[in-house]
């Protein structure tokens, strides 16, 4: 709907949300692809979820670097400064740790 209505800030935030729940499932191709689409957008938004997606997909490298241009682009923006920069190393390292072992041998927890 944004593409035909020219919202193209609108439509980067929306893929950039796609992008991090796919990030989040584990659909990291998908997200790249989908985040690769929206960089060029240089919105704050799409980039923070690109930063996001990236970190979360194992790519702690170029997370690093949009977290440093949002730092620098946006020195005054709670968002930016307040989540955004900081969550990106916790998703990297999130990626690293092991499932819980309560959580593997928990029968309640495993879908019917």
């Amino acid at each position: 709907m944004e593409k035909n209505q020219n919202l193209q800030e609108v439509e980067w935030g929306d893929l950039g949300q796609l992008s991090l729940i796919q990030a989040d499932f584990g659909v990291c191709e998908q997200a790249r692809q989908n985040v690769a689409t929206i960089l060029t957008g240089k919105t704050r938004d799409a980039a923070v979820f690109a930063g996001f997606v990236f970190a979360t997909c194992g790519e702690a490298a170029k997370a690093e670097t949009i977290a440093s241009e949002l730092g620098k682009n946006y020195p005054l923006n709670t968002l930016v400064q307040k989540l955004a920069i900081p969550q990106e190393p916790d998703r990297a390292r999130q990626l690293k740790q092991e499932v819980s072992p309560a959580l593997t041998s928990c029968s309640s927890c495993r879908p019917p």
